[in-house]
């Protein structure tokens, strides 16, 4: 048996670091998400294997989630997928992390 006493500083000290920390939402939309998934030239992942139906089912709970998750906490950082590509996106969240302060810039 579980002996929660045991583990709950630990929980609570994870459950601050997540609630602190900058989370990023991508922003784009199923059918642009799954086009990239099944064009990939690498091997796919046990829910991508699933196929474009249940994947969809995931999608569509994952935007659910992160639109409830973002009204409750800050911050929460949405990155345009659908106008940029993979390499724009990570300078995006970057510029977004070093303007709000989450990450310090080199030098």
């Amino acid at each position: 048996e579980l002996q929660r006493h045991e583990y709950e500083a630990t929980l609570s000290r994870l459950e601050l670091l997540v609630l602190n920390a900058p989370h990023i939402f991508c922003a784009a939309d199923f059918e642009t998400c799954w086009s990239r998934i099944d064009g990939a030239q690498r091997p796919k992942s046990k829910k991508e294997k699933r196929g474009k139906t249940a994947n969809q089912s995931f999608y569509l709970q994952y935007h659910s989630n992160a639109r409830n998750y973002g009204r409750r906490l800050n911050p929460m950082i949405v990155l345009d997928t659908m106008k940029h590509s993979r390499s724009e996106c990570v300078e995006q969240a970057v510029r977004k992390l070093i303007a709000a302060e989450y990450w310090k810039k080199p030098g």
